[in-house]
């Protein structure tokens, strides 16, 4: 167990030695947030965060992209988290990302920082760590903590009583292991706890890359926000979105999840009568749509 600000300082740490990081949040503003906090410049082509001064990735991932950035973004993601062959230098790298990460991440983290989480998404995002049949032994630590304001959204307050209680034993478990670790085994062994019965299974497919503003897959494991979404178009991307579907071409690669509050008073009358019109001004192609204007640092 940590807390948020601890947990900063330990991802700063990692990744000036060298390491790779996932950290995992449940609501995009959040994400966005700790995007903002650690960030060199919001401008920039590339996100970076500056460590003794290295210039480092930063990568954001969550659902309120437009379908072609969110591919893009999950590209570069995966590719940032690619291990180093043999004998070379370790690149670090930090991804900052909401529970979509549970089922379309292919990736490796050296460190996983996470928010509390229902078990079942907990144990997906443990899955993102020290992903090798032969654990690294830099590799592998987890820190959980639950968020400064105590929100639960977009889960519910039993759920994570029940993963603080899993966490719990994890912990213990590992308290009574020489080497501080917990191994598969001994973690599909408490998941048979009837203390932990019932719980959800997670999804076993996802099309959360080609199917839109709204995913397939299990709703939960899905939602990032706290607050209904419709989808929609910027207002910069009316005009092409007019012009593809004019040609017959697809126009899926511009439609993005929007909250509800945010979409313009007044649609396009060219548009189809499910999508609104979204303020550019709310919208960073490398860290999807704010609730807040992007201003530049």
């Amino acid at each position: 167990w940590t807390g948020r600000a601890s947990g900063i300082e330990t991802i700063h740490n990692a990744l000036a030695a060298g390491r790779k990081v996932l950290w995992v949040v449940n609501q995009v503003r959040r994400a966005q947030q700790a995007v903002t906090e650690l960030a060199d410049r919001l401008d920039a082509q590339e996100l970076t965060v500056t460590i003794d001064g290295r210039a480092i990735p930063l990568h954001c991932y969550h659902s309120r992209f437009r379908l072609n950035d969110r591919k893009d973004r999950h590209q570069e993601t995966v590719a940032a988290f690619r291990r180093e062959k043999p004998g070379e230098p370790s690149r670090p790298v930090l991804a900052i990302t909401t529970q979509v990460c549970e089922m379309s991440l292919d990736l490796d983290a050296d460190l996983l920082v996470t928010e509390l989480a229902p078990i079942t998404a907990l144990i997906q995002r443990m899955g993102r760590c020290n992903r090798v049949p032969a654990p690294r032994d830099s590799a592998g630590e987890v820190l959980i903590y639950r968020p400064d304001d105590n929100s639960d959204r977009p889960y519910d307050r039993p759920a994570l009583d029940s993963a603080k209680t899993f966490v719990d034993c994890l912990h213990e478990l590992a308290a009574t292991d020489p080497s501080g670790r917990v191994n598969q085994e001994q973690l599909e062994t408490l998941l048979e706890n009837d203390k932990f019965a019932g719980q959800p299974q997670a999804p076993k497919r996802c099309q959360f890359l080609e199917s839109g503003p709204y995913a397939e897959g299990d709703a939960d494991s899905l939602r990032d926000g706290d607050e209904f979404t419709i989808p929609g178009v910027l207002t910069r991307d009316v005009e092409k979105f007019v012009r593809l579907k004019a040609s017959g071409q697809p126009t899926d690669g511009l439609i993005l999840p929007v909250p509800k509050k945010h979409a313009l008073p007044q649609s396009d009358p060219r548009l189809p009568s499910y999508l609104c019109v979204a303020p550019d001004e709310h919208y960073h192609d490398l860290w999807g749509f704010c609730d807040e204007p992007v201003t530049s640092t």
